[in-house]
């Protein structure tokens, strides 16, 4: 077994975790109602392109030339174990993981696969091929079936587990226009499709909810969020995750900062990087709910040179009402 990647905070009697020592590369909480404690962080020197929970584990997804998915166990973040990936790892785009099947899903942009691998059977590796180039993956609750969104055609394509095709949700009467992300909204009626739109310059970047108007794909705009009151719009909300309670927690790239947004996609607070980290380069890439804490993926770019990537688990606490979000 590999060493421990990190130092990890000392836990006190009674099991409560102190809040993080302030330093210049710390994130930290802006001024909201989320008060965070950072209990987890490791290191590497290989870009994150996915993070996903499944059982106890923690799997992350890197751009190496080999070894590209790492095996974590979610309670501590020592590594387990190191698997290769099919296909080259320069264009993966995301990872999503199915609880019940317990497999991961992994996209491939410019070969237009998603390779899924079979954690049940022993670790087997097959592929399907997507009409169009795959970036964002989701899972859904209910049927367990794949979300596939395609950023260039402006839809997502939804695959039964036996990788049929099911539909395409056209998203363009909605208002959505190169989609980074797509995640169905639990127990929603009629269906609701929480999307991550728009760049860094693009006249309109939102997340919203999009509903889903009938099996043929229609689509139409239902509720929109541009970013937090009184602080800089979105730039590239590019990943999405919604946690058992309903938090939708959204990455804000060139922010470097994570939004969390209720189940109404009303604002409740802020995970943001310190000006030192901002600085440094650090921006914020993927994010996943290990059961009620946050992890959230960084990488490190240095003069359009990719330099480090870092893994962090918070622990977050809703201040206004005592609400507890990271306590199981």
């Amino acid at each position: 077994m590999e060493p421990c990647l990190f130092e990890p905070r000392e836990t006190p009697q009674g099991g409560a975790h102190p809040p993080p020592k302030q330093s210049a590369g710390a994130p930290q909480a802006a001024a909201n109602p989320i008060s965070s404690s950072m209990l987890w962080r490791s290191h590497d020197d290989s870009a994150v392109r996915g993070i996903a929970s499944l059982d106890n584990r923690l799997y992350v997804l890197h751009i190496r030339s080999n070894k590209q998915l790492d095996e974590l166990d979610a309670r501590d973040l020592r590594l387990q174990q190191r698997l290769d990936v099919p296909g080259d790892s320069y264009h993966l785009a995301d990872m999503a993981a199915c609880q019940r099947l317990r497999r991961l899903y992994i996209s491939h942009e410019t070969s237009n696969y998603v390779y899924v691998l079979a954690l049940a059977d022993g670790a087997v590796w097959t592929s399907w091929k997507i009409d169009g180039s795959p970036w964002g993956l989701s899972v859904t609750s209910k049927t367990n079936n794949l979300l596939v969104t395609l950023r260039y055609v402006n839809c997502v394509d939804e695959y039964s587990s036996g990788g049929k095709r099911l539909r395409r949700v056209e998203l363009e009467r909605s208002g959505v226009f190169s989609p980074w992300h797509a995640v169905l909204q639990p127990n929603s009626q009629p269906e609701l499709l929480v999307v991550g739109h728009g760049d860094r310059g693009d006249d309109t970047i939102r997340v919203g909810f999009v509903r889903v108007l009938d099996s043929g794909g229609g689509t139409t705009g239902h509720r929109w969020y541009t970013g937090p009151p009184g602080e800089n719009p979105l730039s590239r909300p590019q990943h999405l995750a919604i946690g058992m309670n309903g938090t939708i927690a959204v990455v804000d790239v060139f922010n470097d900062r994570v939004v969390l947004l209720d189940d109404e996609l009303r604002h409740v607070g802020v995970l943001k990087a310190s000006t030192d980290d901002e600085a440094a380069g650090w921006r914020t890439s993927r994010v996943c709910w290990i059961g009620w804490r946050l992890c959230v993926a960084e990488v490190q770019t240095v003069k359009g040179k990719f330099t480090a990537s870092r893994l962090t688990v918070y622990e977050l606490r809703k201040t206004e009402d005592n609400c507890i979000y990271g306590q199981d």
